[in-house]
Formats: structure tokens, C-alpha cells, sequence
């Protein structure tokens, strides 16, 4: 046995650098491995703690990677929007509990404005199921309420009642500002520890009214603060297009045939992601 194992000694250190090449080979394989499972452990956890309750994500047909990455983690955009008599549809399918619009394309300071409805706080949630709540102030009433999120508040010092801008686009100043449509921060959110904390929430309608003049892409007439709440009020200024909508199931039974059916829908091609 002795002559045996000093023959194999012998062997392999004849061979001692295509061995150690391969236990290098092999360590590196094994440590990729281990930090591609954790990675993906990471960000599964990630995406559990941004958002919960949701059974579906819709956007305009694209990858699912990207609508999961734009419409929660607010990374990216969209390479299109949807039409809201699409989200209208999907709002009719009798499975169907409730569904929250999402309009992208818009920011402040850096940060992503969202146009969305009031059924933002009630229907969105987080962690272990936890829902929104208000550090301060509560949702929107007026047509040119904002809600911010915790790390909004604390990056810009903003308090109640503080009067913001929303620029069209990324671009925070010049001509790509709504500046002659203020917003008034109604509320602030508790701190989340997901993308909720960097935005800001406006009314669907109110993305409808800063865009009033922008049909070319850029301004050429200047919002009329006072005929646009009077339009709100009458309930004439409708949102037209959104970027993304949450939707919720009466049961998670329907949950691929309410995918089958968004995904088929004929009047516009639509992605339902699952996530």
C-alpha cells in the first residue's frame, strides 16, 4: 500500500501543475456557483420586500425583466406606454379584484414621479405584507397634491405644504420644466426600505394636465392652473395613457388564464408578468 500512494505522490507531482490547475478550475466553479445562488437569493428576498399582494404586472408587450424593473424598482423605463382603454379591459375581466395604474416619465430632483390613483395605498404593499402608512399628512384631494416618500423628505428637507416642480422627463431645470404647474406636498410616507421611499406620487389626472401643450414633445403653451381644476372637478381632464398597472385577483386559481387572456388581448399587445 506504502508503494501504491508514494507511486500516486510521485505521479502528481509529476503533474503538479495540471493538478493545481484544476483544483483552481475547480474552486473558482464552485465559488461562482455560490455567489450566483446568493445573488439570486438576494435579489428574490429584494424583490419580496418591494412589493406584495400583486398577482400581476401589466406593461406594453417587452421583456419581463424590464417591466418588473421600471414599474418596482424604478429602474429604466418603458419602451412604450399602454392605452388606458387597455387598463380599462383588463380592470372588466370578471377575476379581476382590483388593479393600481402606473404612469412613468416624470421627476424631481433626481427622483421619479409616478402618477397613480388614491388605491395606490390601499392595494400596494410591502415586506411581509405590510401596508403604507403616513409619517405625516395623507393622500391626494387637490388636483396638484404630491405624496413623497420618506427618502424624498429627508434628501430635500421637504415638510407639509412645501411647493415643488415636476420636470418633464429626467431633466430637472430649463425648458423641460412643468413650472408653470406647481405641486403642494399633501403627505409623506413612512420610511419602506424599497423604491417607494425615492418617489413621488401624483394623481393620474395630474399627469393628464402637465402634459396639457406637450403634445409635440415639448412645451408650446403654458397649463392654466385654475381651467385645469375645474376640468378635474367636472371630471373631464381623464387620464389617457400609463406606463404599468398592478393588478390583484379574486383568486389565485385564475392566475394564468387572467395571463392568457391580458397577453391575447387584440386591441394592443400587453405583457402580464407574474411576480
Amino acid at each position: 500500500m506504502s508503494l501504491i500512494l508514494r507511486l500516486m505522490m510521485k505521479a502528481l507531482w509529476n503533474r503538479r501543475m495540471s493538478v493545481a490547475l484544476a483544483i483552481i478550475t475547480l474552486s473558482l466553479s464552485v465559488a461562482l456557483f455560490l455567489s450566483v445562488t446568493r445573488v439570486q437569493q438576494a435579489a428574490r428576498d429584494g424583490f419580496e420586500r418591494s412589493i406584495a399582494g400583486v398577482d400581476l404586472i401589466v406593461g406594453a408587450r417587452g421583456s419581463d425583466i424590464q417591466i418588473l424593473l421600471y414599474s418596482v424598482f424604478r429602474l429604466g423605463d418603458a419602451t412604450r406606454d399602454f392605452r388606458w382603454s387597455s387598463y380599462e379591459a383588463v380592470l372588466e375581466n370578471p377575476q379581476v379584484d382590483w388593479a393600481v395604474p402606473i404612469a412613468l416619465g416624470d421627476s424631481h430632483q433626481g427622483f421619479r414621479v409616478a402618477g397613480t390613483t388614491n388605491d395606490y395605498f390601499e392595494h400596494i404593499k410591502y415586506g411581509s405584507n405590510r401596508s403604507l402608512a403616513f409619517a405625516k399628512g395623507n393622500h391626494m384631494t387637490d388636483l396638484f397634491d404630491v405624496v413623497i416618500g420618506a427618502k424624498v423628505a429627508q434628501a430635500l428637507n421637504y415638510d407639509l405644504g412645501d411647493r415643488i416642480l415636476v420636470a418633464h422627463g429626467t431633466v430637472s431645470t430649463g425648458a423641460a420644466m412643468h413650472d408653470d404647474l406647481p405641486f403642494q406636498i399633501a403627505g409623506i410616507l413612512e420610511p419602506t426600505g424599497t423604491a417607494i421611499d425615492e418617489t413621488l406620487l401624483i394623481s393620474m389626472e395630474a399627469i393628464t394636465a402637465i402634459h396639457v401643450g406637450w403634445e409635440s414633445g415639448r412645451k408650446l403653451k403654458r397649463g392654466n392652473a385654475d381651467k385645469l381644476r375645474a376640468d378635474y372637478a367636472a371630471g373631464r381632464l381623464g387620464a389617457r395613457r400609463l406606463t404599468a398597472a398592478f393588478v390583484g385577483l379574486k383568486s389565485k386559481l385564475r392566475l394564468f388564464r387572467v395571463q392568457k387572456a391580458i397577453q391575447e388581448y387584440d386591441s394592443e399587445a400587453l405583457s402580464a408578468v407574474m411576480p
